[in-house]
């Protein structure tokens, strides 16, 4: 997701061409994505920053900073941050480009931001992303993996008060899975009836 002061006039990552960006802190997902997207479609920044959210609101809101990137369940903290006393626009990918850029990197998916998400959103608008993990060493006992699913999806509620991208889990969402699940979250899926895909089965 990303975003800028509306008076800026950027819309679209077209913009980020000869733009300063902020991708979050040097190494993470943000940085790394975001160095491949600039490269991939040839819109090089005058610019590239390393600073942590709450620092590059604080440069937009001062003019110093073009644009800012994030990535995260929405809303994000840091967008949400920067409406209440700034006026911001917030886009991501059209579909076109999200397509391209998954099929490069197809562990990434096509997402749509509901409109009204963030102060002033009033339309939804597509990018790309990633769904929700939980990384499990293969040899964590089948039964204790099975009762963490269990345990998450039954208190989606009370994890979304604190997070409210946990209101978005959905068990049916394994289905877009490119990655082998544990023994005992397969257990979990089978016995909620939820069909796995093949790249999802477990490995053992």
């Amino acid at each position: 997701q990303f975003y800028a002061l509306r008076s800026s006039n950027i819309k679209s990552i077209n913009d980020i061409k000869g733009k300063s960006i902020n991708v979050s802190r040097a190494g993470s997902g943000t940085d790394v994505w975001g160095r491949r997207l600039f490269e991939i479609f040839n819109i090089p920044p005058a610019k590239i920053l390393n600073l942590n959210p709450s620092d590059a609101n604080n440069q937009l809101a001062d003019r110093l900073l073009d644009i800012a990137m994030v990535q995260g369940g929405a809303p994000h903290p840091a967008i949400n941050e920067a409406s209440v006393t700034q006026d911001i626009i917030v886009f991501g990918m059209p579909q076109k480009e999200s397509k391209s850029f998954i099929q490069k990197y197809p562990i990434l998916s096509e997402m749509t931001i509901p409109a009204n998400t963030y102060k002033g959103q009033k339309e939804a608008f597509s990018t790309i992303g990633s769904y929700m993990v939980l990384i499990a060493h293969k040899d964590i006992p089948d039964d204790l993996v099975f009762e963490l699913v269990q345990a998450t999806f039954k208190n989606k509620d009370q994890l979304a008060a604190a997070y409210k991208a946990y209101m978005l889990l959905k068990p049916e969402d394994v289905k877009y899975s490119p990655i082998p699940l544990h023994r005992g979250a397969n257990q979990y899926y089978q016995k909620a009836g939820i069909t796995v895909p093949k790249a999802a089965m477990p490995l053992e």
